[in-house]
């Protein structure tokens, strides 16, 4: 099996199962987050819905060490090295997905991620290099959790 099936296999299941330590998660804005990190050229592993229990979301990534301030986590250009970013979304109120098409089997790297703020909440756009976008209209709080290859806390 492939090892970013495998990777997505076991981030599913510890999503699900609720294994995730989001009691060391770092609760700030996406404003807070973007001053000192980014999203740029990470790749997605997964956006997943827990409509069973409550209404939020849980965006995971394999997030680029390159584009990490230093001391954070050692840089590579492997893939396979890089830490899994989660970042669980409360109050989440509608996910929707835009010009998404078949690029080949590529891995989506991620161009930008912003927020908008209007009178009616706030949204997240994340878009990646070919052009598709996930939009997440929510009204709640933003965590931030970051696991190493050994699934141990990366403090952010």
């Amino acid at each position: 099996m492939p090892e970013s099936l495998i990777e997505s296999a076991w981030v599913a299941s510890a999503i699900v199962n609720g294994d995730l330590p989001w009691n060391s998660a770092l609760r700030i804005s996406f404003e807070e987050f973007s001053k000192k990190y980014t999203l740029h050229d990470s790749t997605w592993v997964g956006v997943f819905a827990d409509v069973a229990y409550d209404n939020s979301l849980v965006l995971a990534f394999k997030w680029d060490s390159i584009w990490l301030p230093a001391g954070i986590y050692p840089p590579s250009q492997r893939v396979a090295d890089w830490p899994i970013l989660f970042i669980r979304i409360l109050n989440s109120s509608s996910l929707t997905l835009e010009g998404f098409s078949d690029v080949g089997g590529l891995q989506r790297g991620i161009g930008t991620a912003s927020l908008v703020t209007d009178p009616k909440g706030k949204s997240l756009i994340i878009a990646d290099h070919y052009g598709a976008s996930v939009v997440i209209a929510f009204h709640g709080d933003l965590e931030f959790l970051a696991l190493d290859n050994k699934k141990a806390v990366i403090k952010i």
